[in-house]
This record gives C-alpha cells, structure tokens and sequence, in this order.
C-alpha cells in the first residue's frame, strides 16, 4: 500500500469519483495520490483546499489542471446543461462557496454565483429571483 489507499471504484459506486482534500497531506503525498488517479481512473480528477506547495506538486505529476483557487481540476467533465445557484448567506463564506463551485465545474457545471445575499433580510435573496426561478 502506497500513502493512501485509492477508490478507484467509486465512481461506479456513487456516480463520481474520489477527490483528493488536500489538508493533512504533504506536497508528495498529493502528487501520489493524483498521479494514481490520473492513471487508474476515469472522470475528473479533484484536488480541494489545497495550498501551493500541494498543488506545484500536484502540476509537477501532470501539468493540465486547472486551478481554481485551492482547487486543481484534471480532466473536466462534459459540459451539462443543469442549472445550478451556489449562494452565499455572507462573505465569510465565500472560500467554500467558491470550492463548490470549481467541484461543480470539475463535473460539467457551471453554477450560476449569487454571494452575500444575506440571512436577516429576506429582500437581499429576492433581488436575485430571476436567476433562481
């Protein structure tokens, strides 16, 4: 057993694959465990909440990722039509708003972004209705 012990099946389990959290994992840890996927697998590879040092070694194995923030997307998906909001209560939360949005991404979506809508004033979300109807 290398690092970590890969579902390579999950895919054919839950309908996506395994991604990679990268908090707790060292640059080369992450790198290892890309690589097996990029090889072993199918769909699109995610590395989440990345830092830097993780995702260098993680473009070192395969260089083709996007990167958006703490988020490396090999191998997106096709494109779908679903729609998609991923709406924020307030700006604090927009570092896992924006995780959720590269995820999406990475399997074919493109959400629409609706941020700091608010949770005491029920007017902040309803200015945005059209994008949510």
């Amino acid at each position: 057993m290398g690092v970590a012990r890969v579902d390579h099946h999950r895919a054919l389990r839950q309908g996506l694959p395994e991604a990679v959290y990268g908090p707790g994992k060292s640059p080369g840890d992450v790198a290892v465990i890309v690589a097996e996927l990029l090889e072993g697998g199918i769909g699109p590879v995610v590395l989440t909440r990345a830092d830097k040092a993780q995702v260098d070694a993680a473009m070192a194995v395969d260089d083709t990722a996007t990167v958006i923030d703490g988020t490396a997307v090999w191998r997106r998906a096709a494109e779908r039509s679903d729609r998609m909001v991923v709406a924020t209560a307030g700006t604090a939360d927009r570092p896992v708003a924006d995780e959720c949005a590269a995820v999406l991404w990475a399997h074919g979506v493109d959400p629409h972004r609706l941020h700091d809508v608010g949770v005491s004033g029920l007017h902040r979300l309803l200015a945005d209705i059209d994008v949510l109807l």
